[in-house]
């Protein structure tokens, strides 16, 4: 699971469905606490633990809004998911009124987007969302007239014919990938597409440029 963009250190509780002894008692930087919940548990390496959708319950009393979509987004990813957004909608519904982070859980929910590829994508997403702008659909895959598949956009406002495209380093530094960028970008524009490319530099240092391209983009 991806941490927080601030680096902050959290204690990690293992939260299990019984209580359980480890030879010395105790692992450096884990807790156990007793879950009453089963059904909300699952057996990892022959012991019952606390399933993705409880953990991120769990972490909801100690992260903020924003990282708890990441954590949400990262877990439904299109690849290789973790959960179901359904499943972070029950532990959400059925966890008592009280439950430290549940506030911030129901905020996450209308935010969490399934089928996304990376954390940076989700950041952007809410930079956006973040400043009133609406939410833009993810992994759009844009068509040709005859139904072809152009591309598949990171990001995109479809009534306005904008995307959002993350290029991590890797879209720099491999020379077949940038040349498939190259190649896509092309395609998309030759069917009215505006691209707007986001780095990593724009989406933690400097979120304000990248909303004035997007806005600049959709204003067009």
């Amino acid at each position: 699971m991806p941490t927080p963009a601030t680096q902050q250190t959290y204690q990690t509780h293992q939260t299990v469905p019984t209580v359980f002894t480890v030879a010395d008692g105790r692992h450096h930087g884990l807790t156990a606490k007793q879950m009453r919940q089963a059904r909300f548990a699952a057996p990892l390496h022959g012991i019952r633990v606390a399933t993705p959708a409880r953990t991120w319950r769990d972490l909801a009393g100690r992260l903020d809004a924003e990282e708890l979509v990441v954590l949400g987004d990262s877990m439904t990813r299109r690849k290789g998911p973790t959960t179901s957004l359904g499943s972070l909608r029950r532990v959400t519904r059925e966890s008592p009124a009280g439950t430290r982070g549940i506030a911030r859980m129901r905020l996450a929910l209308e935010l969490i987007r399934p089928r996304t590829d990376s954390s940076m994508e989700t950041r952007t997403r809410l930079a956006l969302v973040g400043v009133g702008e609406r939410c833009p659909e993810v992994n759009h895959l844009v068509r040709d007239e005859r139904g072809h598949v152009v591309a598949l956009v990171d990001m995109a406002y479809v009534p306005e014919r904008v995307a959002i495209e993350y290029d991590g380093d890797v879209h720099r530094t491999d020379p077949a990938t940038w040349r498939r960028d190259v190649a896509r970008k092309q395609a998309l524009e030759d069917l009215g597409w505006r691209v707007v490319v986001v780095t990593a530099d724009d989406v933690l240092h400097n979120p304000h440029v990248l909303i004035q391209r997007v806005r600049k983009a959709l204003r067009r």
